[in-house]
């Protein structure tokens, strides 16, 4: 009896394989950090605060600071090296097309200079109708500095979902006082962009299982019905496991996993409080 032939790469070289820049990064990555074992209640009391930081502060350098501040826990969560890879990407996809938007379109610039014309005034049809689109250095810069405000948000946002499970973030928003309702539809929210793509994902690897040649206008042709049609499903199985758990049936729900504060947890709000109080400061002192 001939014998089956020796594997060609072990389970740890498997193991090391970096994921496919396919692989949605907004989805709980299962890790032993400081940041993992706090109390989901202090990451979403974490989120609230740079959220309204984000949009109350205007001064730069505080913005930079809050983008700094808000990094840490990002980090201190130690993502793997392609999940970290693909934030800072994204990151500068964002701070790129933040940047290049205001550049154009931005009415902050107080009658700067225009660097170049992107479509100019006496342009037939669109000069008549826009007025010329033009790009200025000074809506580049307060573009730039705007895309802090996302980024830090983003920081925080990632903060929470690369660290705790979703039935725990359901857990923290109704200890918070959220209605089960609207903690769900939250959590659902955000759960929807890495389903969608793992089903994409899914449905493109059938089809080039069936031999179709998946490119250009045909991928978008041979993949969209098929996810739409997948989100529906999913929709309806959602719906169906809602009901069979009597979700929404205005009784007390009881939880399989229970969450408490720790020290850790009281000095995270204290660190939390300080750097609210810090900035606010700041900016109310006009640093």
């Amino acid at each position: 009896m001939r014998s089956r032939p020796p594997c060609t790469g072990s389970r740890s070289e498997t193991a090391r394989r970096p994921r496919s820049w396919g692989d949605p990064i907004f989805e709980y990555a299962a890790r032993d950090t400081p940041v993992h074992r706090l109390d989901p209640r202090t990451k979403i009391l974490w989120l609230t605060t740079v959220t309204v930081l984000a949009v109350v502060l205007h001064d730069p350098v505080l913005l930079v600071c809050l983008f700094g501040v808000s990094l840490v826990p990002f980090v201190a969560a130690r993502p793997s090296g392609g999940v970290g890879a693909k934030v800072a990407a994204f990151y500068l996809f964002v701070a790129v097309g933040t940047t290049l938007s205001q550049g154009f379109f931005s009415t902050q610039t107080g009658g700067a200079e225009p660097l170049f014309w992107l479509i100019a005034p006496d342009a037939p049809y669109l000069g008549a109708f826009t007025g010329g689109v033009a790009f200025t250095l000074a809506g580049a810069a307060y573009g730039f500095v705007q895309a802090f405000r996302v980024l830090a948000i983003l920081n925080a946002s990632l903060t929470l979902v690369l660290t705790t499970p979703l039935n725990r973030v359901v857990l923290g928003l109704s200890k918070l006082g959220l209605p089960p309702l609207l903690a769900f539809m939250v959590t659902t929210a955000v759960r929807f962009v890495p389903t969608v793509f793992e089903e994409w994902k899914m449905i493109l690897t059938a089809q080039r299982a069936r031999g179709i040649p998946l490119t250009g206008r045909r991928m978008i042709e041979y993949s969209l019905s098929p996810l739409v049609l997948a989100s529906i499903r999913r929709c309806n199985q959602l719906a169906l496991a809602a009901e069979s758990r009597a979700f929404g049936a205005g009784v007390g729900r009881s939880a399989y996993v229970e969450i408490a504060f720790g020290p850790a947890d009281r000095s995270c709000m204290v660190a939390i409080a300080v750097v609210a109080v810090l900035l606010l400061g700041a900016a109310l002192a006009g640093v």
